[in-house]
């Protein structure tokens, strides 16, 4: 039990009252809360890893889907990749979507819609009433799946945005910042892994042109020898002296040699 003191002006007197401790039910849930924050971050530096391994990008994007459902509790997530000739997303990846739904399935892009609007922005959107949203368009895909929530973050790419990542649920309830937060993060290390991506294939891009200009330096010296080669055995043959013969094959055998040596 707790006891409260507390003044009554109308008797000018402290009284003592004492209350009930509080229900489990009411501590239950920061603590619940709690632990699904940590469970979140070390979440976060799971997929971290995962992502300075090399994970193949595809498979990624697989991962961070699921990652975002379990993390947010969420049935469904997707991640939305922006196709500017259309302008429109195409769902390339997603969990808790049907076969004709991922690699396939398209939302508009444009800024009536969640996702578009965090893409032209690059600001967090949440939905936290869909069948009642008035700043923006619910997508027909979301309406078809019974969607009441969603949560969108760009996800940023190559110079520019590659698209969106967004998670969404049926269940009654609210995402709020802190789950923002989260969703963040997950975008934050694919946009990591992009650039990545886009610095390796620089490098393998310049890896390939030197090979092929040292492999053109080396064809060249090989031709030069082997013409320096040829020159000294013609001149050899054609000279009075029989010392200059001798001197002139020697030099002539030698740069052969370098010649087989180098290639």
């Amino acid at each position: 039990m707790v006891t409260v003191v507390s003044f009554q002006p109308s008797t000018r007197e402290f009284s003592a009252v004492e209350e009930p401790p509080q229900g489990s039910a009411e501590l239950a849930l920061p603590v619940e809360t709690l632990r699904l924050r940590v469970l979140q971050q070390e979440m976060l530096s799971n997929f971290g890893v995962l992502a300075l391994k090399g994970t193949p990008f595809p498979e990624l994007l697989d991962h961070a889907a699921r990652l975002v459902a379990d993390g947010l509790k969420a049935e469904f997530a997707k991640v939305l990749k922006y196709q500017p000739e259309d302008n429109r997303f195409l769902v390339c990846s997603g969990v808790g979507w049907g076969p004709d739904v991922v690699g396939k399935a398209t939302v508009g892009a444009d800024m009536a819609s969640p996702a578009g609007y965090a893409l032209r922005t690059g600001k967090p959107v949440i939905s936290n009433h869909l069948d009642i949203e008035e700043r923006f368009r619910t997508p027909e895909l979301l309406v078809e799946h019974g969607i009441r929530r969603a949560m969108n973050v760009i996800l940023q790419g190559d110079g520019t945005p590659y698209g969106v990542l967004e998670v969404d649920s049926r269940a009654e309830g609210e995402f709020i910042q802190s789950d923002i937060i989260f969703l963040q993060g997950v975008a934050n290390i694919l946009g990591m892994a992009i650039e990545r991506q886009r610095i390796e294939r620089n490098l393998r891009q310049a890896l390939d042109r030197q090979q092929l200009l040292v492999k053109e330096v080396n064809h060249r010296v090989n031709n030069s020898l082997s013409i320096v080669a040829s020159m000294l055995h013609l001149h050899a043959s054609v000279a009075g002296s029989s010392n200059v013969r001798h001197e002139l094959r020697e030099a002539s055998s030698r740069i052969a040699a370098i010649a087989r040596a180098h290639q």
